[in-house]
C-alpha cells in the first residue's frame, strides 16, 4: 500500500504492507476505502464531509491530541463489533 502526498506537497509516499482485496463490480461512494486492519490501526484519520477533506496522520497524533488513558476491560474485543 502507498499513501501519496497531495499535489504541491514535497514528500515521499509512505509505503506499508497490508492484506487487501478487490471488487470487480462496485461503485464506491468515496474515492477511498479505509479498513480497520491495515489502515485504521496504522494511522489517525479525520474526515469532514462539509470540507470534503480527509486528513491521514501519524498514529501517535491521537495520543498527542487527546492525552487521556483509556483502558479496555480484559474480556472486551480490541475492535468495534458490528
Amino acid at each position: 500500500m502507498a499513501l501519496i502526498p497531495p499535489p504541491g506537497v514535497q514528500a515521499e509516499p509512505y509505503v506499508w504492507a497490508a492484506e487487501v482485496g478487490f471488487f470487480d463490480q462496485w461503485e464506491p461512494a468515496w474515492p477511498m476505502l479505509l479498513g480497520q486492519v491495515g489502515f485504521l490501526d496504522a494511522f489517525t484519520v479525520t474526515m469532514n464531509r462539509w470540507a470534503r477533506a480527509v486528513a491521514v496522520e501519524r498514529l501517535e497524533t491521537w495520543d498527542e491530541r487527546y492525552p487521556i488513558v483509556v483502558e479496555e476491560a480484559d474480556d472486551s474485543p480490541w475492535y468495534f463489533p458490528y
